[in-house]
């Protein structure tokens, strides 16, 4: 750290990082008394990100998984459309039809949870 005159360690955001967090966990040895400092120490469990910046297989997961957010969400409102025609045409058909219809058929959503 000293031959580069702290600048590489300045630079890098996750060493400030690293630096507040044991910053933070050598306070909250000294004065236990002090409940904001307890939860500051909750900060500790954040450094596991830090993997996800440098291991390439773990980013390229973590980014094939942002990107499929959108496509599965249209996914899903497409498979609720159809399942909600299909339970509004059961409400309509089997509403009616006895004990058993009412009570899988019987309003919009038990029609959607028999579906």
């Amino acid at each position: 750290i000293v031959a580069n005159w702290y600048t590489d360690f300045v630079n890098d955001g996750w060493n400030i990082f690293d630096t507040i967090v044991v910053l933070t966990s050598l306070i909250s040895l000294g004065f236990d008394d002090v409940p904001a400092i307890n939860t500051l120490r909750l900060m500790r469990a954040f450094r596991v990100l830090r993997l996800f910046g440098r291991l390439s297989s773990l980013r390229q997961i973590i980014n094939a998984l942002t990107a499929s957010i959108v496509p599965v969400g249209n996914a899903f409102i497409i498979m609720f459309l159809v399942i909600s025609i299909y339970s509004i045409l059961g409400v309509s058909f089997y509403r009616e039809e006895g004990d058993l219809g009412h009570l899988l058929f019987g309003t919009f959503s038990r029609g959607i949870f028999t579906m």
